[in-house]
């Protein structure tokens, strides 16, 4: 299920901010900073910055996310996070199957018909087909630096970053790929 956040968009300001695989992180991270430290006049909305990157670029977003946070976090602003995971649909190009080498291709020379002469079956099929659909899965981050009633209500309790020890899975193969961002070392008792 998407969320929609149109119901967002009357109450809140939204920065929206795309994260790709050509993205700077220092630049990114330098706008989000911008975005959530200047303060906003009592009768304006609040400001929602709201980040989203593909399955290939979610671990840039996680870094972006982090660091904007630890930087929030050093100027005194309280931070909240809304982290969904959602999907995408996206056409792939159909790629025909690997034909098989031939004796031709070995280097016999005695074969008087060419291969290129047949067609496997199938091949023209394909390409009439069109391309083949498949779902992406997309990460997206809200930051805000106050609560947001309807984001916490659609995907739950996210406590406000307020500097205590937090883990953050980064990359995860197992549960002991875990990095701990506080710099003290990790039980790993804990983790197995």
């Amino acid at each position: 299920m998407v969320f929609d956040d149109t119901t967002l968009e009357s109450k809140y300001t939204l920065a929206r901010m795309r994260i790709r695989s050509g993205t700077q992180v220092s630049t990114r991270t330098t706008q989000v900073i911008s975005k959530l430290s200047t303060p906003t006049p009592e009768d304006s909305s609040p400001i929602l910055v709201v980040l989203q990157a593909n399955n290939r670029d979610a671990n840039k977003l996680i870094t972006v996310t982090e660091i904007a946070k630890r930087e929030l976090l050093l100027k005194g602003i309280k931070t909240f996070q809304y982290t969904a995971l959602s999907s995408q649909m996206i056409d792939v190009e159909r790629k025909p199957a690997p034909r098989p080498p031939t004796a031709n291709a070995a280097g016999d020379e005695d074969g008087e018909i060419s291969d290129d002469a047949f067609q496997t079956v199938g091949e023209v099929d394909i390409k009439a087909l069109g391309p083949k659909k498949r779902a992406v899965p997309v990460l997206t981050v809200y930051l805000a630096t106050k609560p947001v009633k309807e984001l916490k209500a659609e995907f739950g309790n996210e406590d406000e970053i307020d500097g205590d020890a937090c883990i953050v899975i980064i990359s995860v193969r197992t549960m002991r790929d875990a990095v701990y961002h506080t710099g003290r070392a990790v039980n790993r008792s804990r983790l197995k």
